[in-house]
């Protein structure tokens, strides 16, 4: 994969993660309105932030999973590197 890809890979995953984030918000707001006067409800609220949280994380570990493991394997051989 070249570097003009993986830019471009990148990219996407800017404009999904703003865009999931986006979606959050509109989510958050829809909800509160109408539950406002409830007790429990902020509870609700970050139970579903949360959830899609981890389902964005899963998302985005799962579409960049070789670009990850290549960037934290980098990161462990420059510690073992730098205590040498």
């Amino acid at each position: 994969m070249g570097q003009n890809d993986s830019i471009e890979r990148r990219e996407t995953m800017k404009d999904l993660i703003l865009n999931v984030l986006v979606r959050i918000n509109d989510l958050r707001q829809n909800l509160s309105s109408p539950l406002k006067n409830q007790r429990g409800a902020g509870t609700v609220e970050y139970a579903l932030v949360i959830a899609v949280i981890v389902i964005m994380i899963v998302g985005v570990a799962k579409y960049m999973g070789p670009e990850l493991q290549q960037f934290f394997v980098e990161v462990v051989d420059k510690v073992r590197n730098f205590a040498k």
